[in-house]
């Protein structure tokens, strides 16, 4: 079953990413796979260099029970209306989270607004 659903979001991802490049809206593509508990985010700006360009399409498992160092998320920013996607590089005992940057000289992250809570992390980037 695991090699069956790797191989379905290798498929959804590259299918995905044809639609997106035709035009199709972010917001279509995240309705086609919330029936899967997927969700689908773009890359802005170049604080996740070199991991991910700005402009690329990242695949976010949403039934992520829990998250460890190094696990790249997407999150709601916790003073701002917007959602960002950085690595974890930290967890504190309260179930907090040090979000950074992959690009850490480009990137506005838990140096500028400090620990980011569960109830903020959205999902894991799978893809």
């Amino acid at each position: 079953m695991e090699r069956f659903q790797k191989v379905l979001v290798k498929l959804m991802c590259f299918f995905a990413h044809l639609l997106w490049t035709l035009g199709i809206s972010e917001e279509r593509l995240s309705r086609a796979v919330k029936k899967f508990d997927l969700a689908f985010g773009i890359i802005e700006g170049d604080s996740m260099l070199p991991t991910y360009k700005s402009g690329s399409l990242v695949l976010v498992d949403l039934g992520s029970p829990s998250f460890t160092v190094g696990d790249v998320v997407m999150a709601k920013h916790p003073r701002a209306d917007y959602y960002v996607i950085k690595r974890i590089i930290g967890i504190s005992a309260l179930d907090k989270y040090y979000l950074i940057g992959d690009n850490q000289n480009h990137s506005i992250d838990s140096r500028h607004y400090g620990l980011v809570s569960r109830k903020n992390i959205i999902g894991r980037i799978i893809a």
